[in-house]
């Protein structure tokens, strides 16, 4: 709750991370993630995008382009543009991001759900509600599923 105080900390750790293992390791994609939020978290999401955008960029180097750290990033950046009010370029962040997730992971994982809510919310905020209401029918039986 005090992202303020966590701004130079989370500067530091990135520093730190480079410096110890590189600029292109998956653990600075972490540290870059981390300091991203820390900025939407003082309202700076602008400042936000250029780390998830270099964090994305190392995660799919490391992992390649389906693995689900990289369905996180693409759906952090997303969410990003969409708190940016630009909803259009979240859109198919965001259906990549499901993608890789339905792929890699049960029908009833979390991931997948989350994708799933995200990508109906973007759909609403494009006036796009047909297709926010399927991906949202998609979420309510899933949770009919687990919970019997």
């Amino acid at each position: 709750g005090r992202p303020a105080d966590a701004l130079p900390l989370e500067q530091r750790a990135l520093h730190i991370s480079e410096s110890a293992l590189g600029p292109a390791h998956p653990d600075v994609a972490v540290a870059l993630a981390n300091l991203a939020i820390t900025y939407k978290d003082l309202g700076r999401p602008g400042d936000a995008v250029p780390l998830q955008q270099r964090a994305l960029h190392i995660s799919v180097t490391a992992f390649g382009r389906d693995h689900p750290r990289v369905a996180i990033r693409l759906g952090n950046l997303a969410l990003t543009y969409r708190d940016l009010g630009r909803p259009r370029e979240a859109l198919p962040l965001q259906q990549r991001a499901l993608q890789i997730s339905e792929s890699a992971r049960s029908p009833r994982h979390p991931d997948v759900a989350i994708a799933l809510a995200n990508l109906a919310r973007t759909y609403r905020n494009l006036g796009q509600t047909a297709d926010a209401r399927r991906l949202e029918r998609r979420i309510s039986g899933q949770h009919e599923l687990s919970s019997r």
